[in-house]
């Protein structure tokens, strides 16, 4: 009877160690907006409407007169203008099939980088 016990008590504790793995529910992944390609591509429209729109904020601000930029930052911001004009049209060619997904990447990290140049020399945010 000692025996029976002791080997149901190390057979009950061996099967608790064990143990089962614990279930998680699968992560669903991320659905992407109309018009992207993947995940990639999403992000980099989103970086582009990003620097697109303070482009619009530092141009609604010099026409409000309530930014008003030195030579230096005029230059700065033609500068942004021109290189995201210059992203966009990669990232267009990109969707084209006429460009490559690395070079649309360094189009549009080139004028990310820019934009946050311009926004820590002139403090607009």
């Amino acid at each position: 009877m000692k025996r029976i016990l002791i080997s149901t008590a190390l057979a009950l504790g061996l099967c608790m160690s064990v143990g089962c793995k614990t279930v998680t529910a699968p992560t669903a992944p991320q659905t992407l907006a109309p018009g992207y390609i993947n995940g990639q591509d999403q992000t980099m429209g989103k970086v582009l409407a990003g620097v697109h729109a303070y482009i619009a904020k530092m141009q609604a601000q010099i026409s409000d007169n309530t930014f008003t930029p030195s030579a230096t930052d005029k230059q700065a911001l033609n500068a942004l203008i021109a290189t995201a004009d210059a992203a966009y049209q990669t990232y267009n060619s990109y969707h084209a099939g006429a460009a490559t997904e690395a070079a649309a990447q360094t189009a549009v990290n080139t004028a990310y980088a820019q934009q946050q140049a311009v926004s820590a020399s002139t403090g607009v945010k």
